[in-house]
């Protein structure tokens, strides 16, 4: 079985093995709306904006055979100190005198293996060789796997993680950004890269112009990265440009649920706003009625909370 390692802490008491890397796809298929030269009505286009210049490296190496795994030497101490998620699944009841393995996956969440797993491939009862009490005992090194991130990313996240910032490229595309912070969402360790991604990052954002693909994976970057400024510019282009969620595949872009209380706000915007015209047409009004009164800055609340 072919694998890449990279030893981010060379003396790390932890691997991090990433199965079947780069097989997550964050980016959106979105249908945006265009109004040929003669027409009024428009018709829906597929946007093929392009997200994934400059070119990024795989993470995979130069190897000809395509790698099945790549393993992360990393400190355990360093990851559950900047993830809640990585606290949980390496504090719980190890067995001090084994390698144990936790398994961690974006789809089916993580688990733990119980300690009735954990022996040795030997008879119990064979005696084994003396030791010399002098001899240091070997450091023992846990595992944790993950599945489908991009190895370059997750490379990026563990290499922030231990202090190591200065080789990173801030020369990044955005669907590379995209695949930074799916990992980041799911680790929950988004404050502990906040310096890094701001300085990496930020200065690629632009406010979007047009509703397309881009404006929903800034959307789900600044979401993660908890970017409040960047979450409102995009969430007012999906809410006030957007088609709905039947024109939009997310494939693994976890903006499901954001996407879902965005449209749920456009379609009560746009109720209300019918309502509105019909209360001019019954009583003979002119201008607006005090209901389409709405002011941008109450379409989305900055503080509120979206579900991933």
């Amino acid at each position: 079985m072919a694998s890449v390692v990279y030893n981010i802490d060379p003396n790390g008491d932890l691997v991090v093995v990433l199965k079947d890397p780069n097989t997550y796809w964050v980016v959106p298929e979105v249908s945006v709306r265009e109004n040929p030269v003669g027409s009024q009505a428009g018709h829906l286009l597929r946007d093929t904006t392009d997200v994934d210049t400059p070119k990024m490296p795989s993470g995979l190496g130069d190897s000809v055979e395509a790698p099945t795994e790549v393993r992360f030497r990393v400190s355990s101490r360093h990851l559950t100190l900047a993830s809640v998620v990585f606290d949980k699944m390496l504090n719980g009841p190890w067995k001090e005198s084994a390698s144990v393995s936790t398994r961690s996956s974006p789809k089916d969440g993580y688990t733990t293996a119980p300690e009735d797993d954990v022996q040795d491939s030997k008879d119990m009862d064979e005696p084994g060789p003396p030791v010399d009490p002098s001899t240091p005992s070997p450091p023992l090194i846990r595992e944790v796997s993950a599945e489908g991130w991009n190895a370059q990313a997750l490379l990026t996240v563990l290499k922030v993680i231990h202090g190591q910032c200065s080789g990173i490229s801030r020369d990044v595309s955005l669907t590379f950004i995209a695949q930074v912070a799916i990992i980041v969402n799911y680790y929950q360790c988004a404050e502990s890269v906040s310096f890094a991604t701001e300085l990496l990052y930020y200065p690629k954002y632009k406010k979007p112009e047009v509703y397309n693909k881009k404006a929903i994976m800034w959307l789900f970057i600044a979401w993660s990265f908890s970017w409040p400024a960047v979450f409102q510019d995009t969430a007012h282009q999906v809410l006030q440009r957007g088609q709905g969620l039947s024109y939009v595949t997310t494939h693994d872009l976890d903006v499901d649920g954001i996407l879902e209380q965005l449209d749920k706000k456009r379609k009560s915007t746009l109720d209300l706003l019918r309502q509105g015209l019909e209360d001019i047409n019954v009583g003979g009004q002119t201008g607006l009625s005090p209901q389409m009164q709405i002011d941008d800055a109450g379409v989305i609340d900055a503080g509120e909370k979206f579900p991933s």
